[in-house]
């Protein structure tokens, strides 16, 4: 079964949009969305994010994948209403505010993640806006060394992206690496991983920074 709001009216699905300006300096609309659970006294539940897409063919798509029985992954806001998660999304896609650490005592609690996933999830959290890390630095700090690879295998599998930024973690010779399962440099993927980058304030050249992990100059991009 599929996630059909119709159907299945305790779950709901909302939308978020951000705008992406191509080299040319047009501006794109993508557009993303958060799966919800059922209602709670208090908080909110979140089942799935996905990111923000090109078209409305290709977000519905990755929704069509988003199936009932597979969904182990839980994001459980212990305050936050679903109104006040979509506010920071949007503010984060429109503005680039940063958005809130997962990880913080009393924000939220994960559920259905392992236990190597939950430990790269916490470290991408710990990166601060604006900023990038490497795979082997990630590796590194979970004392895996030489494990870039499932590193990112766990980027690749992240169920939060933005909440969980991801989009941070790039190669050690600060070229983009991989996003949503591609490496492709002309991938619209690429594209809107670049997009989220120059959001935090990273400037768009071939190298993000000039040694793994510290702060690269700020872009002059407007995001609208």
């Amino acid at each position: 079964m599929l996630w059909n709001t119709t159907s299945d009216p305790i779950r709901s699905v909302e939308f978020y949009r951000m705008f992406v300006q191509n080299p040319f300096g047009k501006l794109h609309t993508y557009q993303g969305a958060v799966v919800f659970g059922p209602p709670r006294e208090q908080g909110c539940e979140v089942l799935r994010i996905c990111n923000p897409a090109p078209t409305s063919e290709v977000l519905y798509e990755s929704l069509s994948k988003t199936h009932v029985g597979r969904l182990r992954e839980r994001l459980i806001f212990v305050e936050w209403t679903r109104t006040e998660v979509m506010s920071a999304i949007q503010a984060f896609c429109h503005q680039g505010l940063p958005l809130p650490d997962l990880f913080d005592d009393g924000v939220a609690r994960l559920e259905g993640l392992t236990v190597f996933q939950l430990a790269c999830y916490q470290q991408t959290c710990l990166i601060p806006h604006g900023e990038t890390r490497s795979y082997a630095w990630l590796a590194e700090r979970l004392k895996k060394y030489g494990a870039e690879r499932a590193v990112g295998g766990a980027m690749k599998a992240n169920p939060f992206p933005l909440l969980m930024p991801c989009h941070r973690v790039v190669k050690k010779d600060g070229n983009l690496g991989g996003f949503m399962g591609t490496n492709s440099p002309d991938s619209w993927q690429l594209g809107l991983k670049r997009a989220l980058l120059e959001i935090e304030g990273l400037h768009q050249q071939p190298s993000l920074f000039a040694f793994p992990g510290e702060l690269a100059t700020h872009s002059t991009m407007t995001v609208q």
